[in-house]
C-alpha cells in the first residue's frame, strides 16, 4: 500500500502545483476511500504534503521569475492568515454541533459549486473594467481565499485562481502560482492547530516520509511541467482537472 500512497500523493501534488489548488482535493477523498487510517490522520498527512509541495513550488517558481515575492504577495499572505484563523474558529463550532458526515457533505456540495463556477469562468472569461492593484485589496482577497479554503476543508485555491484572474488581471499560469501562497498559509494554520491531536495517534514515520517525499517531487515537477504548456492547452488541462475533481468528490459524498 505504501507504493499506492506514494503515487496518489505524487500525482495529487503535481496536479496541485500545476493548478494552484493544492493536492488535498484529490488526496483527501481517495485516501478516505482506500486507506484504513482515521480521517484526522489522512487530513494531517495530506496537509503536511501540501505545505511541502507549496513551498517547493513557490521556491522554484520564484527562482524562475514566474512570480514576484513583493508587497502584494505579502498582503495576500497576511490576508490568507487572517481568513484562515476566522474560518478555523467557525469550523470548530460546526464540529461541536454537527456530525463529521454532515459537515463532510456540506463541504463537498460547496466545493462542487465552486468548481462549477470556476469552470464557467474559464470558459466564458468575464473581466472587470479596473483591476485591483492596491495592497489592501490583495489583503481582502487573501482573507476571502483563506476563509473559503478552511471552510471547504481542502486548503486549496479553486476560487483563489478565479479571483486572481478576475480581480487582479493575472493569466491562468500566474494565478495558479500566486494561489499557492494562500494555500501555503491556510494549510499551515490547519497543520499547527491539528498537531497535538494527531501526535497522540502516533503516526508512523514511514507514512510521513512517503507523503513528504512525494510532495517534494510533485511540487517541483508541477512547476517544470507547467512551463512547457501553452496557455490555451494549460487552460484545457486545468478545466479537465476540475471535472475530475468533481467526479471524485461526488463519489465521496456517499462513501
Amino acid at each position: 500500500m505504501n507504493i499506492f500512497y506514494f503515487f496518489v500523493v505524487l500525482i495529487s501534488n503535481i496536479v496541485g502545483s500545476i493548478s494552484g489548488m493544492g493536492g488535498s482535493i484529490i488526496i483527501k477523498p481517495l485516501m478516505t476511500i482506500f486507506s484504513p487510517y482515521p480521517l484526522q490522520v489522512i487530513i494531517f498527512c495530506s496537509n503536511l504534503s501540501i505545505i511541502v509541495m507549496s513551498l517547493s513550488s513557490i521556491t522554484v517558481a520564484w527562482k524562475k521569475k514566474e512570480i514576484s515575492l513583493n508587497k502584494n504577495s505579502f498582503h495576500l499572505l497576511l490576508g490568507s492568515l487572517g481568513g484562515s484563523l476566522i474560518a478555523g474558529v467557525i469550523l470548530n463550532q460546526m464540529f461541536a454541533i454537527m456530525s463529521n458526515t454532515v459537515i463532510k457533505r456540506i463541504q463537498i456540495i460547496l466545493l462542487i459549486f465552486q468548481i462549477l463556477v470556476a469552470i464557467y469562468y474559464q470558459i466564458k472569461g468575464p473581466t472587470i473594467a479596473t483591476f485591483w492593484t492596491k495592497g489592501y485589496q490583495y489583503f481582502l482577497l487573501g482573507i476571502f481565499c483563506g476563509f473559503s479554503s478552511i471552510i471547504l476543508g481542502i486548503g486549496g485555491g479553486i476560487i483563489n485562481v478565479m479571483l486572481l484572474m478576475w480581480l487582479m488581471g493575472m493569466n491562468l499560469k500566474q494565478a495558479t502560482s500566486y494561489s499557492l501562497i494562500s494555500v501555503f498559509v491556510t494549510i499551515g494554520i490547519r497543520l499547527v492547530t491539528s498537531f497535538d491531536l494527531v501526535y497522540e495517534m502516533n503516526i508512523s514515520r514511514s507514512l510521513i516520509l512517503i507523503f513528504v517525499s512525494a510532495a517534494i517531487v510533485g511540487g517541483i515537477s508541477g512547476v517544470v511541467i507547467k512551463k512547457y504548456f501553452k496557455l490555451s492547452n494549460f487552460k484545457k488541462m486545468y478545466i479537465t482537472t476540475l471535472i475530475v475533481a468533481i467526479c471524485i468528490n461526488i463519489l465521496n459524498i456517499w462513501l
